[in-house]
């Protein structure tokens, strides 16, 4: 009969509240929804709720959302992008090792010209030749250094030893010959 609305009601009184939701977003019916989504255990559910207050602008209530559904990356694109908690984004990627979370920080970190956490980001994000590109341009081959920590490979330490060799730091660039 498509009485969506009662639908969700009775679900709700059947203690279905993943059904009633689902029902509640599907007919955008936001405020039915929202006094469910704690009760709710599907990702799916919590993501679509996530995309519907993001689209309001409600960039708390669509972070909660999103952490609910287990989308950390956008969780991280709407602190960075939309609410300003950069410190926050960055514990994240760090905590999380994402890979797009790890590229959305580089690149909000190469707008405002924090290039060491860049570097930082790039490498986190698995773009080793773009961190190497930054360290080079921006004299942050240190900030390179301690991100790539024991974890580079031989190739990565040889291009800093030869970096190092081109500023005329020969102690420097033996410590990356031996790492090499």
């Amino acid at each position: 009969l498509k009485q969506w609305q009662d639908a969700a009601r009775l679900w709700e009184k059947g203690e279905m509240p993943d059904k009633a939701a689902a029902i509640y977003i599907k007919t955008k019916n936001w405020g039915g929804a929202a006094p469910l989504m704690a009760r709710i255990a599907s990702p799916k559910l919590h993501a679509e709720f996530a995309k519907a207050k993001e689209a309001e602008g409600r960039y708390e209530e669509a972070v909660t959302a999103y952490e609910r559904a287990n989308d950390l990356d956008s969780v991280v694109r709407l602190l960075l992008q939309h609410l300003g908690k950069q410190q926050r984004a960055f514990s994240i990627v760090r905590e999380t090792k994402s890979s797009q979370g790890g590229l959305l920080v580089a690149k909000h970190c190469q707008s405002v010209g924090d290039h060491r956490a860049a570097v930082e980001f790039l490498l986190l994000a698995k773009c080793p030749e773009d961190a190497f590109l930054v360290a080079t341009e921006h004299e942050q081959m240190e900030a390179f250094t301690a991100a790539l920590g024991k974890e580079g490979s031989s190739d990565e330490y040889r291009k800093v030893a030869q970096y190092y060799e081109e500023r005329a730091d020969p102690l420097k660039a033996g410590q990356f010959w031996l790492q090499g």
